[in-house]
């Protein structure tokens, strides 16, 4: 692309006229009071073993912590294969 001048990514910003707007098909879901505070996890690195961990491993071994910190989510990073597991 950079030897045809072009940009590789061009960022493109569309404002819709009123009428072209998105109208939402659903409420906006109640608030509990809480505010968001997102735990990211990598499931196969979230155990102390020097092993892949499983999701049941996850589920009983890091939720629990995750909840008793206050956490409101947890975000799932995906599932990759990395040659060297200790570079993280």
């Amino acid at each position: 692309p950079e030897a045809t001048g072009k940009p590789y990514l061009d960022g493109i910003f569309y404002n819709p006229p009123a009428e072209e707007e998105y109208v939402w098909q659903n409420e906006r879901p109640a608030r509990d009071g809480r505010r968001l505070k997102i735990y990211e996890a990598h499931i196969g690195m979230s155990g102390e073993e020097a092993k892949v961990s499983t999701f049941k491993e996850f589920k009983e071994k890091v939720v629990p912590q995750v909840a008793k910190l206050g956490y409101t989510a947890i975000q799932i990073m995906g599932v990759a294969e990395h040659a060297l597991y200790a570079s993280f």
